[in-house]
């Protein structure tokens, strides 16, 4: 019995899934076979309810908006459902609603079991009391969503399921078959849209073809209007027959105004009131049309924002179709339809009214351009009269160059052209602002004209000039802009026309013509007038171009004589490179040019921002020359901030003048003040004055400042020079005087000495372990020390002594008039100051050592004082360094400490090298001196002896030996002292002594000759270093 139930039930499923198929196949073919929406959507619904069993449900498609909106609903609540159909639901409920966890296959089951409703939610699906029911059965809050996709898987619908006939919840078989019919039912309304769509277009395209057979039958009667108002009467007669209205309106764009005014209209109630009302685009919907170029159909005007009453009407019920008349993109007015007494219009009436309106702006176009034709005829006639009796006037005008015979032509003929009782013409005067008369034909009031110049800014004829446009005004009393010109009578009548004198688009003047006694001028007066006044500006242009050509030729001419001048005293100005003797010549020859009482050159200071005065002609020149004036002040700095010349004849007003103080004040004074130019740049500035009254002529202004670049070059030249001589004598570093200038000098200070029987001293100062210096603290810091050091010589040294660096870290002075004690006094000075200096280092201390020679005590020719001098120093630094040593004649230990180590060293060295005896003796006295500290000549007389022969060869070995001593500092590379000679440019025996000199067998751990090799090529001669240690090995042979 059991089976038997069990089999009928499965039975009756398969009954139940068989019906639904073919109750599903059934709705297919009526969806497919229903193009009207309306008809898809009432199957859709039906099926819901008598195939699916739902008694309440809703059909949502998407609308335009991204919304979707109730087409049909199923159920027994009509206003439940009034509610839907009013609320449109957003796309984007449907995205909160849609969620993984409501999914029952492609649908959506919202149980309020698991889903808490939102406010908004509700609001757009609310909620239907669907009465008590239990926890398995559906319930109130409970919602299946089943979407309809089309084609292209956009959603285009959904369909909102609740309560069930049999209140079971969805199972998914439910919803399979629900999304089977919901397959079909959005092809059936893809489907459906289209179809409303193209019969849509197809009634539109119907519709519109129409239209274009009517408005083409009535184009040639319209486009056949050659006069405005003729285009707009026929106009309205045809429109009325393709759309019917109560009253037409053209109006047009008024663009100077910004406003709309009645063209034309068809109002037999309000037509006076609409024809004389003008409004401004920017308001109303006829000014919105304009603006925005686009038709607008209004069916109620009265609540419509933008509309404007017609003053002198009612408000009363108006329907209107307002549309832009345009052409090109240029919107020429507005045609506005309207209907009264509640009459309204169609959405399909708007397009044929748009496009009468578009072929009514042709029209108009049409008719606009064939009345400029004929006016522009009639004017052509006019103006080739005109022409003619222009023609025979200008060659009189134009036949003078003479400005006054110029404007008695101009005013002659313009009386025959257009009468006037009197007139007068200006002149604009740009740098003043003002209208100048320069003519007046005025019996009256001529004097009065020529005294009272117009500003540009003021009265008609400013107007004129500023906007270049000639005026017509006949009641000059009332013209706003009219200025009174004082001494002429106020009340006068007066009648003018002003016209512009314009040469291209440049004013030049003002002609104005007046009429008194109440007559007035026509308005066709004002075109001859104003072509006259091109002819008249032509002709008073020439003139004055004649003039300005006859003065710039006298002018050129002067500046051709005052060039010829200045090219003949160029040669003497510039052939002197003595600082003084320029500014002697340039104050002498500038006067001969032009007259001055005083005279003064400044030149500028830029790291003070000062201009300092280099010479002074004039009695306060001592004043002058100390007063240094900053160059945000005076009229010397306002001449070099804007680099322009000045001439200022009443220097105590100006108000950038200076006063020097201690120099007369109140005194009258003219000045005129250059500015001194070198490659374009102001370097200082030249100034004349006259004084007592006397001022300057412009014309004076220009030789002065020709003359002064002159002068800047010659100053610039001999400062240059004066530089360049000083940069040859200074060491760079210091600013002492270099090694060069030092042997010039010492030369000289013995000449001088010798001459005159004087005396003097010379010291020979060393830094003590100054390379340990630089390797400390650096070579940067290293020249801080030399700086300092010098620093300290000039404040130790008084101004008649001599100041050197000698090379590297040696100093020389030479201490004129200067017994040994005096010198060895400021020789401990000097030394002790050095001591004292402090760099700001830890542990950096520099001391000094310093020989003193003296003249004619030590030697009597200069290079036996500087041997002297470096012999005492040597002493000081073999000594034990950072002390003064004097040098005597006292060598008891010469010949003992000649043939020391070094100097047989030496003595070996010059054999193996094969040097004659020459470079011989002078290597080994030169290491003598070094490693004893002896005088030079002591050295040569002890080595040679003596004798005529000896005596002979001493100068010989002496210069070999100086040699030595004076450039065994310099190096291979370049980087020596004192001159910087490199490589071979260095004498031989000077690299000789170099290599035995660093000759150190005691130190480097037993590497002597590996420190020699290290130091060659850059330091030492490498091929000297190659030869000393090929010595070595052969001396050192015969011991093995």
């Amino acid at each position: 019995m059991a089976f038997r139930d069990k089999k009928r039930k499965k039975q009756k499923a398969e009954r139940g899934e068989a019906e639904l198929l073919r109750a599903l196949l059934r709705l297919a073919n009526q969806l497919q076979s229903n193009l009207a929406l309306d008809a898809v959507v009432h199957v859709i619904a039906t099926a819901l309810s008598d195939t699916f069993g739902f008694r309440e449900a809703s059909v949502y498609l998407r609308e335009d908006a991204d919304e979707f909106a109730v087409h049909a609903t199923v159920g027994e609540f009509p206003d439940y459902d009034r509610v839907l159909f009013e609320r449109p639901v957003p796309r984007r409920i449907w995205d909160e609603l849609f969620l993984e966890k409501h999914r029952i296959g492609s649908s959506y089951f919202v149980d309020h079991r698991r889903h808490e409703w939102t406010e908004e939610q509700l609001h757009y699906l609310p909620e239907l009391d669907l009465g008590p029911r239990r926890d398995d059965e559906w319930g109130s809050g409970d919602d299946l969503f089943v979407p309809l996709y089309g084609k292209e898987r956009e959603m285009v619908g959904v369909l909102d399921l609740f309560d069930p006939a049999d209140r079971r919840l969805p199972t998914l078989d439910l919803v399979e078959s629900l999304e089977v019919f919901a397959a079909h039912a959005a092809a059936a309304v893809e489907n459906a849209r289209r179809y409303e769509a193209l019969e849509e277009t197809s009634t539109q395209l119907e519709g519109q073809l129409a239209l274009q057979h009517a408005i083409l039958e009535v184009s040639g009667d319209l486009l056949a209007a050659l006069e405005p108002r003729g285009v707009f009467a026929r106009l309205a007669m045809l429109l009325k027959e393709i759309v019917d209205f109560d009253s037409l309106e053209v109006r047009l764009v008024d663009e100077k105004a910004g406003e709309l005014y009645s063209g034309y209209s068809v109002d037999e109630v309000d037509g006076e009131a609409v024809r004389s009302w003008r409004t401004p685009v920017d308001t109303g919907v006829s000014g919105w049309v304009v603006r925005h170029n686009e038709a607008q159909l209004v069916n109620d005007m009265l609540n419509d924002p933008r509309g404007a009453l017609v003053p002198g009407t009612e408000w009363e019920p108006q329907a209107s179709i307002i549309a832009p008349l345009s052409l090109g993109g240029d919107v020429l007015g507005v045609l506005a339809l309207d209907r009264m007494g509640g009459r309204t219009f169609e959405a399909h009436e708007l397009d044929p009214v748009a496009l009468f309106a578009n072929l009514a702006a042709i029209a108009l176009h049409n008719a606009r351009q064939y009345e400029q034709a004929a006016q522009a005829a009639k004017l052509l006639e006019e103006q080739l009269a005109l022409s003619h009796v222009l023609l025979s006037a200008s060659g009189a005008v134009l036949s003078s160059l003479e400005q006054t015979e110029v404007l008695e032509h101009i005013a002659d003929t313009l009386k025959q052209i257009v009468d006037y009782d009197t007139m007068d013409i200006r002149l604009v005067d740009p740098e003043r602002g003002q209208l100048v008369a320069i003519y007046a034909r005025d019996e009256d009031d001529e004097q009065e004209i020529f005294a009272f110049p117009i500003p540009i800014e003021e009265g008609i004829s400013g107007w004129v000039v500023r906007h270049n446009e000639a005026q017509l005004v006949n009641d000059m009393t009332n013209d706003p802009r009219a200025v009174h010109i004082p001494g002429t009578e106020q009340d006068e009548v007066q009648a003018c026309i002003l016209v512009p004198l314009s040469v291209g688009d440049e004013v030049i003047g003002i002609m104005t013509m007046d009429r008194l006694g109440g007559r007035t001028f026509e308005q066709h007066e004002l075109e001859p007038a104003k072509l006259f006044g091109n002819l008249a500006a032509l002709a008073i242009r020439n003139a004055r171009q004649y003039d300005a050509l006859e003065t710039t030729s006298a002018r050129l001419e002067g500046q051709l004589a005052l060039q010829h001048e200045l090219m003949s005293l160029s040669t003497l100005l510039l052939s002197s490179l003595d600082q003084k003797d320029v500014f002697s010549r340039i104050s002498t020859m500038l006067k001969e040019i032009v007259d001055y009482d005083a005279m003064d050159i400044r030149l500028l200071d830029e790291a003070t921002r000062e201009l300092v005065c280099i010479y002074s002609r004039d009695v306060n020149a001592e004043l002058n020359e100390q007063f240094r004036l900053s160059i945000d002040e005076g009229l010397a700095g306002w001449v070099v901030r804007h680099d322009r010349a000045q001439l200022v004849n009443d220097m105590a007003t100006d108000p950038r003048g200076v006063h020097i103080p201690g120099t007369g004040e109140n005194v009258p004074q003219a000045s005129i003040v250059v500015p001194l130019r070198v490659l374009g740049k102001v370097t200082g500035v030249l100034t004349i004055d006259r004084l007592g009254g006397r001022v300057f002529a412009e014309s004076d202004l220009e030789p002065v400042t020709l003359f002064a670049n002159l002068a800047a070059i010659a100053i610039q030249n001999a400062r240059t020079y004066e530089e360049m001589e000083n940069q040859a004598i200074r060491d760079g570093l210091t600013g002492i005087h270099n090694f060069r200038h030092f042997h010039e000098s010492l030369k000289a200070e013995v000449s001088r000495a010798g001459r005159y029987g004087d005396h003097f001293c010379l010291l020979m100062m060393d830094l003590d372990h100054f390379k340990a210096v630089n390797d400390t603290v650096g070579h940067q810091k290293g020249d801080e020390v030399l700086k300092a050091v010098a620093g300290v010589l000039r404040e130790c040294s008084r101004e008649s002594d001599y100041l050197a660096r000698y090379g590297g870290e040696e100093f020389a002075m030479i201490l004129p008039r200067t017994t040994l004690v005096e010198a060895t006094t400021l020789a401990e000075r000097i030394r002790t100051s050095v001591a004292l200096l402090d760099f700001g280092h830890p542990g950096l201390r520099v001391t000094m050592s310093i020989g003193v020679s003296a003249y004619p005590e030590s030697a009597r020719d200069s290079d036996g004082v500087l041997g002297a001098a470096d012999a005492a120093l040597l002493r000081a630094k073999n000594s034990g360094r950072d002390r003064v040593c004097l040098y005597t004649d006292a060598a008891v230990d010469a010949t003992a400490e000649l043939e020391g180590d070094l100097a047989a060293l030496g003595r070996r060295f010059a054999a193996f090298l094969g040097l004659d005896e020459a470079e011989t003796a002078g290597l080994v006295t030169a290491l003598a001196v070094y490693e004893t500290g002896a005088a030079v000549q002591d050295e040569v007389q002890t080595i040679l002896g003596g004798g005529e022969a000896a005596a002979a060869a001493a100068d010989e070995v002496r210069e070999k030996a100086v040699d030595a001593l004076v450039y065994g500092n310099e190096r291979w590379d370049g980087q020596g002292y004192p001159e910087g000679r490199r490589g071979s440019e260095i004498p031989r025996v000077a690299r000789a002594f170099a290599v035995c000199r660093r000759w150190q067998p005691s130190a480097h751990n037993g590497d002597a000759v590996e420190d020699l090799r290290g130091r060659a090529a850059h330091e030492l001669d490498p091929k000297m270093v190659q030869r000393f240690a090929a010595m070595l090995r052969a001396e050192k042979a015969p011991q093995n």
